[in-house]
């Protein structure tokens, strides 16, 4: 009985400590960070709502992110966006645009409006949750995130001068992003422009925000187990690679693929618009979902005879309204000759020896592979190169890839 009774006392103290119940709703206040936590299928926001219903909370979400807000519009719209929704909670996440924009707002005005937003909540009995602006450019050198800190630090006092709960964005970021430049990384860590989320930036802000809320890490790795499931099914993020010999009926046969792949295509379109081209058409398919870090490819194929292919770099079919980037890096051939493998020799603005289709969605970026840059595809956005193949003779092509960012159109 005593046993029993320790039990349930244990269980009782775990879920006191969570200040959510069930039947609570979230309104989340913000900018464009906080606005594509919520478009974006594995925003933030929606990874909270993931993370309460796998650890059986039941709490609504109310999106109230709005791109370019600073504080002052926040403020203007408060009544519209979270006070007429009568939510329980209201977090807020304001002060990136407050710093950046010109002109700006001053940390006198920034405090004024702020405290505001806190009263309109507290007068309306709706609890805030306090969350700390996000860095900028992920470098802690640059004067924008110098002039933050003050803005930083003045809502971790009106917090605990509050009694409010707080997510320290601000102080996980940096300190993962200090770890990161130590242990060698190279580009973005959490965000695809400096600014805004990419996954791992969303996961590290849900983080903050539910254990601001009391999350335990049992709980929390339930969340994580349950964001992984997620990323299976939302969003998919695997490369697709062509090869196109339709140009001079050029066969692929005799074709091998690493692991990462799934056995190789011949789509069955391809035979249907014209079946001379039977076979001409191989497409290899990644099998899991690429995650932050670069990932090695390999396939290879035996052509039919000698003469000229395509190879075209591409990604999976996304929702009408978004595309999904796939990262590609550092080409290796055997039996033909792939120029510029690494994207480094650039004409202006045009990659050499590459085309990308259409030229308007070519993006470089410097956290490569190897070298300073990589090329990101997508399902109608590719990148072609034309290589030169010998009858018999095996082609293998080594390369590497990585999931990229997820734009909304």
């Amino acid at each position: 009985m005593k046993k029993v009774f320790l039990l349930m006392l244990c269980f009782a103290m775990t879920a006191s400590a969570v200040l959510l119940q069930n039947g609570d709703s979230i309104a989340f206040l913000g900018d464009s960070i906080t606005e594509h936590g919520w478009r974006v299928d594995l925003g933030y926001i929606h990874l909270c709502e993931i993370a309460f219903k796998a650890n059986g909370l039941d709490i609504k979400a109310i999106p109230a992110g709005r791109s370019g807000g600073k504080s002052n519009a926040m403020l203007a719209r408060l009544e519209e966006s979270v006070l007429s929704q009568h939510p329980t909670w209201m977090s807020l996440s304001c002060g990136v645009n407050d710093v950046i924009h010109k002109p700006g707002i001053s940390l006198e005005e920034y405090q004024k409006n702020i405290t505001a937003i806190l009263d309109g909540c507290l007068a309306n009995n709706i609890r805030v949750m306090v969350m700390t602006a996000t860095m900028c450019g992920e470098d802690a050198s640059l004067e924008r995130n110098n002039r933050a800190l003050a803005y930083n630090a003045w809502l971790r006092e009106i917090a605990q001068e509050r009694g409010l709960p707080l997510a320290d964005l601000n102080t996980v970021m940096r300190s993962e992003v200090a770890a990161y430049r130590q242990a060698g990384g190279k580009g973005l860590l959490f965000t695809w422009d400096g600014i805004h989320m990419k996954l791992a930036g969303n996961k590290m802000m849900a983080e903050g925000l539910l254990k601001a809320f009391g999350f335990s890490e049992a709980q929390m790795d339930i969340a994580r187990k349950a964001w992984h499931d997620a990323e299976l099914n939302v969003w998919p993020s695997r490369c697709i690679v062509d090869i196109d010999g339709r140009d001079e009926k050029v066969m692929l046969q005799d074709t091998t693929v690493c692991s990462a792949f799934y056995p190789p295509e011949y789509p069955e379109w391809v035979a249907k618009e014209n079946p001379a081209h039977e076979k001409c058409y191989l497409q290899f398919r990644g099998r899991e979902n690429l995650q932050d870090e670069w990932r090695s490819f390999e396939f290879s194929f035996v052509p039919s005879k000698s003469g000229t292919v395509r190879l075209r770099l591409r990604g999976v079919e996304t929702p009408k309204d978004a595309i999904r980037w796939i990262g590609y890096d550092d080409f290796q051939a055997l039996g033909t000759i792939i120029a510029n493998p690494g994207f480094e020799t650039r004409e202006g603005n045009a990659i050499v020896a590459w085309t990308l289709q259409p030229s308007s969605r070519k993006l470089n970026f410097e956290d490569a592979s190897e070298g300073r840059n990589y090329v990101e595809c997508a399902q109608y956005v590719i990148g072609e190169q034309t290589l030169s193949v010998t009858e018999g003779v095996r082609v293998t092509i080594r390369f590497m890839a990585k999931t990229g960012r997820m734009m909304l159109k």
